[in-house]
């Protein structure tokens, strides 16, 4: 497999906060900086995410310094692994099958 940083083939995709206004002044939110960037390896194959973090444009807005960000993003990958959730959980589970496999087959 070819080093995923240069590959030209892992397709990208872009998460943005679920939400759309600003809670405190009910302005449209606007995209600020990249929260994160990472090369996810999926059961399906390797993607590129990117989450962006979202502001509020107002001046005045108490919620101006907050960063909105989306959650459907945040539950893809663990901190600081290279692997997406969806794949370390089922690597969990084929290897539990394999070890239960092992124990009935053994106590035969």
């Amino acid at each position: 497999m070819p080093y995923l940083k240069k590959s030209k083939i892992a397709p990208k995709v872009s998460y943005r906060p679920e939400q759309n206004l600003c809670p405190f002044c009910q302005n449209i939110l606007k995209r600020d900086h990249i929260l994160w960037r990472k090369y996810l390896i999926f059961s399906t194959g390797p993607q590129v995410v990117t989450t962006w973090a979202y502001r509020c444009s107002a001046v005045g807005c108490p919620g101006a310094k907050t960063d909105y960000h989306s959650a459907k993003a945040e539950k893809l990958h663990l901190r600081k692994h290279r692997f997406s959730r969806e794949l370390i959980v089922r690597m969990t589970l084929l290897k539990k099958q394999h070890i239960n496999n092992r124990r009935t087959q053994s106590a035969a």
